[in-house]
């Protein structure tokens, strides 16, 4: 049996795409809420906006389709407006 669609869907976006901000994009994911997973990193958005998996982190792992890698650039006004929540994953080491 197939899970249930969430009563409330959230839009969500996730700063980091390290260990702790995949393991968080793909609970909301598999949970079928919409989420953007934010890197700086633009070849690890193309990678995984081409094959559904993180090739820095749980290489083996298929991440949900309703997952999207965006960055390097940081969200738009407009992105971050629409949104329901906002997560930072970010090592305190690399907010500088």
């Amino acid at each position: 049996r197939s899970p249930q669609p969430p009563e409330n869907k959230v839009r969500a976006c996730i700063m980091g795409a390290g260990n702790f901000g995949s393991c968080l994009a793909d609970h909301l994911g598999d949970s079928e809420h919409d989420v953007l997973l934010w890197t700086r990193s633009a070849e690890q958005v193309a990678h995984f906006n081409a094959h559904h998996r993180n090739n820095e982190y749980f290489t083996d792992h298929v991440f949900p389709a309703t997952i999207t890698a965006i960055g390097p650039e940081l969200p738009s006004a407009e992105v971050i407006k629409g949104l329901d929540v906002l997560l930072f994953a970010i090592p305190t080491e690399g907010v500088r």
